[in-house]
């Protein structure tokens, strides 16, 4: 397998902290869809393919996987607090709480009524 840490070795410390700061930003928002990638890079100020081989070599996961894990462990996380599945859904961005279950229970492999109790 490839070191794509070694891809972003010689960028420029101002490309790699607007990836990060987006990245914090767009956690801060969990209850909105993160922007489509193309949105993200416009957004970085840098181009689609800078964006992808940047985004995977800071945080080692593509940016729409980093995006379902950090959801996916929101929702953990509001569920074991009491969350009702509904609210939770929503506070992680679905609007269809029978997508979110389908979703949760892919990532956990477990239905979320399930990993509440």
């Amino acid at each position: 397998k490839k070191n794509l840490r070694s891809d972003v070795k010689n960028l420029d410390f101002k490309e790699v902290m607007r990836v990060i700061d987006l990245k914090e930003e767009l956690e801060r928002k969990m209850n909105t869809p993160w922007p489509k990638i193309e949105r993200a890079a416009e957004i970085c100020m840098m181009s689609r393919s800078k964006f992808v081989r940047l985004f995977k070599g800071i945080f080692d996961k593509t940016y729409y996987d980093l995006y379902r894990e950090i959801r996916m462990q929101k929702a953990a996380e509001l569920l074991l607090e009491g969350m009702s599945i509904a609210e939770t859904a929503e506070n992680v961005g679905f609007v269809n709480k029978s997508h979110f279950a389908k979703e949760f229970k892919g990532y956990f492999f477990v239905d979320p009524s399930s990993y509440k109790l």
